[in-house]
């Protein structure tokens, strides 16, 4: 991931970066790439990815931890995925799908399973 705590707009300084955290609203960097933050600038959203890249990538957090408990956290341009909750990665989930032939994403019976096998 392209890290978007780097503004490169000069006119975009500090103080009005910090009252969007505080707004809740997204910073987008001069390449494309959308980033929501909490109050103490960690990437930080509750309905969807905190970090959508001008490259198709997106990434889910909660209070700067990579987090999502309905489908993987991280998904790459390529469509690589990587599933972590509250920031820890996670060994094993593509064989526990496959195994209990499950649908992602999860419906929310299967989100209680998967917190309970995982979290």
């Amino acid at each position: 991931m392209t890290a978007c705590n780097n503004i490169r707009d000069p006119l975009l300084k500090r103080e009005h970066v910090i009252d969007l955290f505080l707004k809740g609203e997204h910073v987008i960097d001069l390449c494309g790439t959308k980033c929501w933050y909490n109050d103490k600038g960690q990437y930080h959203r509750l309905d969807g990815p905190a970090y959508m890249g001008s490259n198709g990538s997106k990434a889910w957090f909660i209070n700067g931890k990579r987090h999502r408990v309905d489908s993987p956290a991280i998904i790459s341009a390529e469509g690589l995925q990587w599933w972590f909750l509250d920031g820890n990665g996670l060994v094993g989930i593509n064989e526990w799908i496959e195994d209990n032939n499950l649908i992602v994403p999860f419906d929310e019976p299967t989100q209680m399973l998967f917190l309970m096998k995982f979290g």
